[in-house]
């Protein structure tokens, strides 16, 4: 499968060459009409741990010549969906990912508004996910799940997901094991907004979830120290935990414990080969 230009190395170069949102691979318009998660899949930027800061964009750098130059072998990986504007130049999710690629993950960024639909971001201030919105940030990260299976050299026990704002609004959705383990940042997990949608968390049992939240989050408009994720009863189990930040708003980077915490949370639940023992 082609996939042109879909490697922007350390992912925010794009951004810093053309401004504001990370550049987004277009459709031309001679192409074939691809499908809504088609082109988000076409668009998804990678960010490989041999680069996590190199801040460049190459033209017409394709997948197979990223596999060339990197050799990856067994490495794990991150699917991780952006909030509600996109990946912008210097944003705190732009350190968050280099964060998991510096700790040695493949980092997968499947660009949502790359997929013709309206405005997410509308209200500053108390954001809540409407149920439009999950189901289609839920399709493309499933989407771009099955895509990753064909990749042979990546760790396909170890392939996890990390959401920020909209997109931690859209995992807190998650009711299937697609993905072993978790990360929900930036959502204190009540979208009362919409009746439609599940308060808590709705992965299986099995799946290990972290969440992440600063304390004075400017886009929640309620006492995050009285409802936040904690309070949620399937938050309680052993394989679960919610961390709220200290003083921090929306860019929970803003704590330097943020990413670290991310990065070990994920790193505790790899699952290990199983190594045969010789007599």
């Amino acid at each position: 499968m082609r996939i042109a230009t879909l490697l922007c190395v350390g992912l925010f170069g794009c951004a810093g060459l053309f401004g504001g949102t990370a550049l987004a691979q277009r459709t031309p318009a001679n192409s074939p009409v691809e499908t809504p998660l088609a082109r988000v899949w076409s668009a998804t930027k990678i960010v490989f741990p041999a680069e996590p800061d190199n801040f460049f964009y190459r033209p017409g750098f394709t997948l197979d010549r990223a596999i060339a130059e990197h050799r990856p072998k067994s490495v794990p990986a991150v699917v991780y969906l952006h909030d509600c504007a996109g990946i912008a130049v210097a944003s705190p999710e732009m350190r968050i990912i280099s964060g998991l690629a510096r700790a040695g993950f493949v980092v997968f960024a499947p660009h949502s508004l790359d997929r013709p639909r309206d405005a997410f971001c509308t209200d500053a201030r108390d954001y809540h996910a409407n149920a439009e919105d999950v189901a289609q940030r839920l399709a493309e990260l499933e989407y771009v799940r099955e895509q990753l299976r064909q990749f042979p050299w990546l760790d396909q026990a170890n392939v996890f997901a990390v959401g920020h704002g909209l997109g931690g609004w859209a995992l807190t959705q998650l009711s299937v094991s697609t993905f072993p383990v978790v990360t929900i940042t930036g959502v204190n997990c009540l979208p009362a907004e919409s009746a439609s949608l599940k308060s808590g968390i709705a992965a299986p049992e099995d799946v290990a979830v972290l969440t992440l939240l600063g304390s004075h989050d400017e886009t929640l408009a309620v006492n995050l120290h009285e409802r936040n994720c904690s309070i949620f009863p399937e938050m309680q189990r052993v394989n679960r935990k919610s961390v709220l930040l200290p003083g921090v708003g929306h860019d929970i980077t803003r704590d330097p414990a943020a990413v670290p915490l991310i990065v070990d949370f994920l790193k505790l639940r790899m699952v290990r080969p199983t190594r045969t023992v010789r007599k």
